[in-house]
């Protein structure tokens, strides 16, 4: 027992103190202490560096997929240089379904860390069918547009014809600071408020 009352008992009760306190120091090291990380043999570093290179090639590959796909359904080069290329595919799209284009009017950029969005309204005017089809016409593979809003309105009661608003997005990837960055200007001829 621990007395340091008694003169005879107290380097007793201090070596039982003493132990007492490097028991708990041992305890608290073997709870706290990180656990060491198990010794690889030379043939399972080997085993993990070829799994690791493997899984390196597998993921290059995807990636250079995916850079194809990117390409081949976004627009390079800058927003003003898009537009014009953009307004060009929709005129023709809009003449093979005896559409009238009435009106073009580019937004504001939308920039996102690896895509910006460049987006557009046109406005046109024909029969209902010819606008359904040409709405088809403009997200069709290869346009590299997509429409994200369409409203209709009756132009005449006594036909078919009516106006439409197409919203249409064209994706730009973003490559060095090349695209359009938020708080530029929109590309000349944009109006702000459509």
């Amino acid at each position: 027992m621990i007395n340091f009352k008694d003169r005879d008992e107290r380097p007793t009760s201090v070596v039982m103190v003493a132990s007492l306190v490097v028991m708990a120091g041992a305890a608290a090291f073997i709870a706290f202490a990180p656990k060491p990380s198990p010794v690889l043999s030379p043939s399972q570093l080997r085993s993990q560096l070829t799994k690791t290179k493997i899984a390196i090639k597998t993921a290059e590959k995807t990636i250079g997929t995916a850079k194809v796909v990117i390409e081949k359904e976004t627009w390079p080069g800058t927003a003003e240089e898009v537009l014009p290329l953009a307004l060009q595919k929709v005129a023709s799209i809009a003449k093979d379904h005896h559409l009238k284009i009435i009106g073009f009017h580019p937004q504001n950029v939308i920039l996102s860390p690896n895509i910006s969005q460049v987006p557009l309204v046109v406005n046109v005017d024909g029969s209902f069918t010819s606008v359904v089809e040409f709405e088809r016409a403009l997200e069709a593979p290869g346009t590299n547009l997509t429409v994200n809003l369409m409203q209709l309105a009756t132009a005449d009661q006594e036909s078919n014809k009516v106006t439409a608003s197409i919203g249409i997005v064209a994706f730009q990837p973003v490559v060095n600071d090349t695209a359009t960055k938020p708080g530029d200007k929109p590309a000349a001829g944009a109006n702000k408020n459509a």
